[in-house]
């Protein structure tokens, strides 16, 4: 990745934010005790803003076929989000080297900030994250034919 491309690493896009958590509680309760509906996760908010970065890094790329992996994630949900709520994710990227990048993400709905970020990709998919990769998918498909049997 050039000195110019990183630069342009600097993004502000609104996302939808559905909440399809496969983990799912009782709605939240206001304080006259009506239902305040459905809230976005922690896990709905993590996936959104890794597969954000992981676009703008890909859309940047002097790799057309490279990829990228989250290696860490800090995020802190500052603020409860309604799900379906359009979030605009404000973010740069902070840091690279020949294996990683790191960026700085806040999230904004349409009253305050919701999230603060920190997601590190590894970029490329080097050969220890592609070896992983392959390793486990094969391990996978073998769990799978025996628990087919």
């Amino acid at each position: 990745m050039s000195g110019a491309s990183c630069a342009a690493l600097v993004f502000d896009e609104r996302l939808m934010i559905c909440g399809h958590s496969s983990v799912t509680g009782a709605p939240g309760r206001d304080a006259a005790g009506g239902g305040t509906g459905a809230r976005v996760t922690m896990g709905d908010l993590i996936a959104a803003v890794e597969a954000l970065c992981g676009r703008v890094l890909s859309q940047h790329s002097e790799h057309a076929d490279s990829c990228s992996a989250a290696t860490a994630v800090e995020c802190r949900h500052v603020a409860p989000i309604v799900a379906g709520t359009s979030v605009r994710f404000s973010g740069w990227m902070e840091t690279i080297d020949d294996e990683r990048v790191q960026f700085c993400v806040y999230g904004y709905d349409q009253q305050e900030r919701v999230c603060e970020a920190r997601v590190e990709l590894d970029v490329g998919c080097n050969g220890r994250t592609n070896t992983t990769l392959f390793r486990k998918r094969e391990a996978a498909s073998r769990r799978a034919m025996f628990d087919a049997a």
